[in-house]
């Protein structure tokens, strides 16, 4: 039996709502060129502060290949996220060193999702050079500041959902392959 542990950030005592993005390299998910969690409020992403904000995000990932966007709602906390690697490696995955749940980028990496009824957690990764990079953020905007939306819902509007996780993960980058 391993007792080899799971890494990353435990939010199972984290109260209130919280807003994250990053900016990081496509495939190398603990590359970062930039990131900020703020306390969550309705408006956060008003129209005038995307339009501020894109530019500004754009300038971060200039120095990277394949830019991504994320951002991540943690409602009542959020949901807590955990990874460890499958072939005896005692150290926390590239995953694990991010405050956004990305994409699992390599083999033996197994996830752990720790969520109860009243915690959920909203992310987008949409390519920082993409035409639609504004409209995927108002999609994503309209979504977490409608409270009322089904998962039936949230799926007929693109989220990957992963079973009794509470975690819905609108995944728009142009390039998903691993090369």
């Amino acid at each position: 039996m391993s007792n080899k542990k799971f890494h990353g950030q435990d939010k199972r005592e984290t109260v209130g709502n919280f807003f994250v993005y990053e900016i990081w390299e496509n495939f190398m998910p603990d590359k970062l060129a930039g990131g900020e969690k703020l306390q969550y409020f309705p408006g956060i992403l008003s129209e005038e502060q995307i339009r501020i904000l894109i530019p500004f995000w754009k300038d971060l990932g200039v120095k990277l290949n394949d830019p991504i966007l994320s951002l991540q709602l943690d409602k009542n906390g959020g949901t807590t996220t955990l990874y460890q690697y499958t072939d005896g490696r005692d150290e926390a995955p590239p995953n694990a060193r991010c405050g956004i749940i990305k994409p699992i980028m390599e083999k033996g990496i197994k996830k752990m999702v720790l969520a109860d009824s009243t915690r959920s957690t909203f992310v987008l990764h949409v390519s920082v050079n993409s035409s639609s990079l504004e409209n995927d953020i108002r999609d994503f905007v309209s979504i977490i500041e409608n409270n009322s939306l089904t998962e039936d819902e949230l799926r007929e509007k693109g989220a990957q959902e992963e079973v009794f996780s509470n975690t819905f993960v609108f995944d728009k980058r142009n390039n998903k392959t691993i090369i």
